[in-house]
């Protein structure tokens, strides 16, 4: 399948969750670390099947790297959780989503990546769309 095809269902969902997120946390929860926990446990049904049907194979240290930098995610996911609980649905992923930003400025700085001026002109655009 097209990488934007699964780039743009990606944001549909992404987009479906927000909602969701924001509409639980309004009307029947009150813990984000709680509700984090929950959709943390939720989320590793989901890889069950993976790993039972995609043949995973792991190898030594790099699964290991992945696993760690995995759990990062985590941290952003509390704080927009907690930010969502104190704002508008509209205004947290707006900001949320200027995150390309920073990778684009990352892959430049930490992986040596070449930025043409497409990839400028896009994170240009990023930022005075958010």
């Amino acid at each position: 399948m097209n990488w934007i095809i699964l780039a743009l269902i990606s944001t549909v969902f992404f987009a479906a969750a927000g909602l969701l997120d924001k509409f639980i946390l309004s009307t029947h929860s009150f813990d984000s670390k709680f509700y984090i926990v929950c959709q943390i446990i939720l989320q590793q049904l989901f890889i069950i099947p993976i790993f039972l049907f995609a043949g995973v194979e792991f190898t030594y240290p790099a699964s290991i790297f992945a696993i760690l930098l995995g759990s990062f995610q985590v941290i952003p996911a509390i704080c927009y959780i907690r930010a969502m609980q104190n704002e508008e649905v509209s205004r947290v992923t707006a900001l949320e989503n200027v995150y390309p930003i920073f990778v684009l400025l990352g892959a430049a700085v930490l992986l040596g990546e070449t930025l043409t001026l497409k990839h400028y002109i896009g994170g240009l655009l990023l930022t005075f769309g958010a």
